[in-house]
């Protein structure tokens, strides 16, 4: 009854199976269906389709045939003859739900399967269920090459692959029933290879505590503990799923490893004298823990440490002994004057150091005195430099700015006379480009005074031989000259004005333009000066006849005797004094 899941009814079971369809055995024992037996075809269908020993039938097709004409059988009558049917073959057959070896039991033993309905619902809509025939010689084959390998011991297995052997084993002891030496050989293979699993699972449990340490642990005893000791189980067969000891041995050295240098290093970076004995002691205390391990590099590495500390205290030491000459030496300003810097030389080259710190600043403090020095001393050669080669009076403003900015920063010094001399300097040639300034800003009235101005450029020239005063001097003239240049030409023209309004003057306009003429600019040219005289004869000429017709006008005007007498005496005496002028 156990074969059917203890499911059915007794009087459905002697109903059925004993009465009607004569499988089932007084003794309860079932048998193939005799002949005349109604469920004959059915049982020879079933035989029919799950003979494959290659291929796994899918159990609700061929249930769902039994369901359906010509079968027709209900739930209740299916469950029964399925069952009974399997019960009969269950040694010769492969039973799999879902891809996963397995027995129809555990499909009546699923959850709220309580009747034939629900048994056969799992099996045809909720999950894969297949069925395929052994194929015995090949089966026991397997099974013998397998107890082969395993009594032997020389080949490893993946956990998954022992657990398929010792499922194969097992079932192996259920179906070989005629072969009693293999069994016994089996039973001793089930035996060890659940034995080697048992370790293959000690060992990962211990590996992934191993594993972890190497990961977190921060104590360096545990750590060499577990090193020298990783408390693994020696292997069977079955390989374990975690890393070789080996490498396990390997992470947890290189954790160690980490643990130790850091432990070493915060040691060397000592900061106060008062640590060096925790230092120490904390150092020499990991020893006995490196030498568990056997690890002689790191056991040298941790004495390299103490040695480092012991150094490093010592220069502590000188450190503290020299921190006033450390702070002479950062008080030194590298923006100080030239004089100062050259005391710090000095002062630097009296100092005896010996820390390695007191050296290291007096190394930079030196360099950096002597560099502040050497632009002093570069500046005043690129200020002679500059002075030389300027050009004009901006570049000597610059100049001049520069050094009243730097004055001071020479006082006390050899170079401070080179600087009180290149300002005179300078100041002198300022001066004399804004006198070359004046004279050629000073528009000279006529072209004696030009010639007098550019005298004086050649005088100013003669003081100096700076490229500023010459080039100055040279624009100066040149200046001068486009100035009288100019002044020629608007007398020209001022003469070609003239000329034409004579032509169109009458009366009082002519004396106008003879009054014009009587001074002319002091830039008209030599060669223009006759056609002036011509023009203020010409003048004169129409002013004269003009003068003469009025006269005569005038005279013919006057009655009286006397009067005309007393101006023929007055032009007597005119003509005697033109006469006297001409000679």
């Amino acid at each position: 009854m156990d074969t059917f899941g203890n499911r059915p009814g007794r009087d459905c079971v002697h109903k059925y199976l004993q009465a009607q369809w004569r499988i089932l055995k007084s003794d309860y024992t079932i048998q193939p269906p005799p002949p005349g037996s109604v469920v004959q075809h059915a049982w020879h269908e079933l035989d029919q389709a799950f003979s494959s020993t290659e291929v796994a039938t899918q159990v609700r097709d061929v249930l769902l045939r039994l369901m359906n004409p010509p079968y027709g059988y209900h739930f209740h009558q299916l469950s029964l003859l399925f069952s009974a049917w399997y019960g009969y073959h269950r040694k010769y057959l492969e039973f799999s739900i879902d891809g996963k070896l397995d027995s129809l039991l555990s499909v009546w033993n699923l959850q709220k399967v309580d009747r034939s309905e629900r048994f056969i619902e799992r099996m045809v809509y909720t999950h894969h269920v297949a069925i395929k025939r052994r194929d015995v010689d090949r089966e026991r084959e397997k099974v013998q090459r397998m107890v082969r390998t395993i009594l032997s011991r020389t080949e490893y297995l993946s956990q998954q692959e022992a657990e398929e052997a010792l499922s194969l084993l097992r079932s192996a002891l259920e179906n070989l029933e005629d072969d009693e030496g293999l069994r016994e050989n089996i039973q001793r293979s089930v035996q060890m290879l659940e034995e080697d699993i048992g370790i293959a699972l000690r060992y990962d449990q211990r590996a992934e505590h191993l594993l972890k340490m190497a990961q977190l642990e921060s104590g360096l005893r545990p750590l060499a503990e577990a090193y020298s000791k990783p408390g693994l189980p020696s292997l069977g067969i079955v390989l374990p799923s975690s890393p070789s000891v080996q490498d396990i041995q390997s992470r947890l050295m290189e954790r160690f490893r980490q643990r130790v240098e850091a432990i070493c290093s915060e040691a060397e970076q000592l900061r106060r004298l008062e640590d060096v004995s925790k230092y120490e002691d904390g150092l020499r205390a990991i020893i006995p823990y490196i030498r568990l391990t056997k690890n002689q590099g790191l056991e040298h590495r941790v004495k390299q440490a103490i040695r480092n500390v012991q150094e490093r205290a010592e220069q502590l030491r000188q450190e503290a002994a020299e921190e006033s000459l450390i702070s002479e030496m950062r008080m030194m300003d590298t923006g100080a004057r030239l004089a100062t810097l050259r005391d710090y030389v000095k002062r630097l080259q009296q100092m005896n150091l010996q820390s390695a710190k007191a050296q290291e600043i007096y190394r930079q403090k030196r360099n950096q005195i002597e560099e502040a020095i050497q632009q002093s001393e570069s500046r005043l050669r690129q200020w002679r430099e500059a002075f030389v080669k300027a050009e004009d009076r901006a570049a000597l403003e610059h100049l001049q700015e520069q050094t009243n900015r730097y004055w001071t920063h020479y006082e006390g010094t050899d170079e401070e006379q080179q600087v009180k001399q290149l300002v005179e300097e300078c100041q002198q040639v300022m001066t004399l480009l804004r006198q070359v300034s004046e004279v050629a800003n000073s528009s000279p009235p006529d072209p004696a005074g030009v010639k007098e101005a550019k005298w004086e450029l050649e005088e100013l020239r003669q003081q100096s031989q700076h490229p500023a005063v010459h080039k100055a001097v040279e624009q100066a003239r040149r200046r001068l000259e486009e100035y009288a240049q100019k002044k020629v030409e608007e007398a020209s023209h001022w003469l070609q004005q003239l000329e034409q309004r004579a032509i169109s003057q009458q009366g009082e306009g002519l004396s106008t333009l003879l009054q014009q003429l009587s001074q002319p600019p002091a830039f008209l040219p030599e060669e223009q000066k006759p056609n002036l005289e011509s023009l203020k004869a010409e003048v004169q000429r129409r002013i004269d006849e003009d003068a003469v017709e009025n006269v005569r006008s005038r005279l013919r005007q006057i009655r009286d005797v006397q009067k005309l007498r007393q101006l023929r005496e007055e032009i007597d005496h005119r003509l005697r004094e033109l006469e006297s002028l001409r000679g």
